[in-house]
């Protein structure tokens, strides 16, 4: 009975896997067996919604597109941190490990990952992260605002930093060949070009993988770029450390 009071009450309550502490966001098959197995290892907590500030749920709301006259304010929360946890698994390797991001940036990520359940996340870790301690209470409508304002700039930074990444290295093989303008049909057109002449043969092999790369006819720009950085790192590009 247990699996099932956890899916008709879920927007009630947070699951805990408590030999981790650990917040679990997602109910699953695996969960429902382990909790069968071992009941003892998992806790739930009540989600409270005293108190808190009307103006940043709403807020909040809408960032989430969620429409407060079909969900409760328990379901809001869980839907509200859906989207980060979503965020979160949608970052890669680099993603998770990059410091090259603003320090508001990098708090995001860390307190999405820490967080122990809706409530603190959306209301204590993730404001603290980005310079907004006291944003749960607050009812001023500019404070507010450049809370969120600050709050998806960082989102949509952390989102877009592998493609920013792939930015970078296609001016840099821009720069490596000279061709600073034109589209990205142009820049393999040219590419192709100024290999037409080289002999694969006679190069070693890891150059050979990179010229191969560099005139394959695929036509997807970052999967072009990408298949050029994995080549000149010798794994994949999304393993890449920061002082590299």
């Amino acid at each position: 009975w247990v699996p099932l009071f956890l899916m008709t009450k879920e927007d009630e309550f947070a699951l805990y896997y408590t030999p981790e502490n650990k917040y679990l966001p997602y109910l699953s098959i695996d969960i429902f067996e382990s909790i069968i197995r071992t009941p003892e290892h998992f806790a739930v907590k009540a989600l409270n919604i005293q108190g808190v500030s009307q103006a940043t749920l709403n807020q909040y709301r809408e960032l989430a597109q969620i429409d407060p006259n079909r969900t409760s304010t328990q379901s809001t929360y869980l839907g509200i941190f859906a989207n980060f946890i979503s965020l979160q698994r949608s970052l890669n390797g680099y993603a998770l490990r990059t410091k090259t991001l603003s320090p508001e940036a990098i708090a995001l990520r860390e307190a999405i990952s820490e967080a122990p359940d809706p409530e603190t996340a959306l209301f204590d870790t993730i404001p603290a992260a980005i310079g907004h301690h006291h944003i749960s209470t607050s009812e001023n409508p500019e404070d507010i605002q450049e809370f969120f304002t600050q709050l998806t700039q960082s989102a949509r930074e952390l989102a877009g930093c592998y493609s920013e990444l792939l930015g970078r290295l296609e001016i840099s093989i821009r720069k490596g060949f000279q061709l600073a303008g034109g589209d990205f049909d142009a820049l393999k057109s040219a590419i192709q070009s100024e290999l037409s002449g080289l002999e694969p043969e006679i190069l070693a092999p890891r150059l050979k993988t990179l010229q191969q790369r560099l005139v394959s006819p695929l036509d997807d720009q970052e999967s072009w770029v990408k298949s050029i950085g994995d080549a000149i790192l010798g794994k994949s590009l999304e393993q890449l450390e920061d002082a590299k």
